[in-house]
């Protein structure tokens, strides 16, 4: 998660930062800590399972990830209409 990406959720907006490598998905819990966010949740994903909750999300930001996917169609669970798909690549 890029600095320019960083979480403005507000009071009461939630950030679900999620990763399919444990190691960058540490490397980012780490800079979340760092930077003191306590509206960020990380969660370890699969290449076909997110790991979030169906309906969890309003919005979603692809950051350079769509390529990875082997199943795109798996990560609409996630997302509650009217959902927001923000694709970055």
């Amino acid at each position: 998660m890029g600095r320019a990406h960083r979480p403005r959720g507000g009071e009461t907006g939630h950030v679900y930062a999620t990763e399919v490598d444990h190691e960058k998905l540490q490397q980012v819990e780490a800079r979340v800590k760092e930077d003191g966010l306590k509206n960020v949740t990380t969660v370890l994903g699969t290449q076909t399972d997110t790991g979030l909750l169906p309906s969890c999300c309003d919005a979603i930001l692809l950051r350079m990830v769509y390529h990875h996917f082997t199943d795109p169609p798996g990560c609409g669970p996630a997302s509650a209409p009217p959902c927001v798909a923000v694709l970055v690549s």
